[in-house]
């Protein structure tokens, strides 16, 4: 548990140090950010997908079609925040981050039945 705790604190301090970057430094430079996120999501989604429906190939076209139009608004509306103020950005952030967190800390220490086959280490306690 405390390798993962470690490994997860790593890449949290590396990515949130590409996301400030990011923010403060140029809303173009936000919105390339915003592009590559949503394409790295939704190449996990279609590898997902795949896992799921292995022989169903007009369910992951679905499915494909779906995270699109979903990435795409991701990408539209975190923009659009942007324009409000950086505030708003971090505090939505934070909530992020610290009920991953929170979920992370909560599932290992009460346990309970798993919740999929797809991530065996997610519990029902951690998500919910």
């Amino acid at each position: 548990m405390t390798d993962s705790i470690s490994n997860r604190i790593f890449t949290s301090v590396i990515l949130s140090t590409v996301l400030l970057i990011g923010l403060f430094f140029h809303k173009y430079l936000w919105l390339i950010l915003l592009i590559i996120s949503s394409i790295i999501c939704f190449f996990e989604f279609n590898n997902l997908a795949k896992k799921i429906w292995k022989k169903k190939e007009s369910f992951i076209y679905g499915a494909n079609a779906i995270s699109s139009l979903y990435l795409i608004f991701f990408t539209y509306s975190a923009f659009e925040i942007y324009k409000q103020g950086l505030n708003l950005i971090i505090f939505l952030l934070l909530i992020c981050i610290f009920s991953d967190i929170g979920g992370y800390v909560i599932g290992k220490t009460v346990g309970g039945k798993k919740l999929t086959k797809i991530s065996p280490n997610k519990t029902i306690s951690g998500s919910i």
